[in-house]
């Protein structure tokens, strides 16, 4: 995990060893061990989600490239958020969300065959 801050609130470690010249004995690495477990299974407690940079992008596409565009959206792994024809004209006007990975071809591919 990287990139995570966990809050201790509070830690309280009784040793039943009277011998205190020990301090960063075996003790110690087993008390990391299991505060990493603890961290570890709180955040999988909390399910977890891998995300991922997305770009909102607007297009217009007329009746003959309709069929490509939403083509090329799904092979990009984009989705259309809304869809509406612009008034006046026969072009329909997209909203669509495409990860970024997938951005630049999305560009090139639209750049091609449009």
């Amino acid at each position: 995990m990287q990139g995570t801050c966990f809050l201790i609130q509070s830690i309280a470690i009784e040793s039943k060893n009277d011998d205190q010249d020990d301090t960063y004995g075996p003790f110690i690495g087993q008390v990391i061990s299991t505060v990493k477990d603890v961290c570890k299974r709180a955040l999988l407690n909390a399910e977890p989600r891998l995300m991922e940079g997305a770009y909102l992008c607007n297009m217009l596409a007329t009746p003959e490239n309709y069929g490509i565009v939403y083509g090329l959206i799904n092979k990009c792994r984009g989705r259309v958020i809304k869809e509406e024809l612009q008034e006046g004209t026969n072009f329909f006007i997209l909203e669509l969300v495409l990860p970024l990975v997938e951005s630049f071809v999305f560009t090139e591919e639209i750049r091609k065959r449009c």
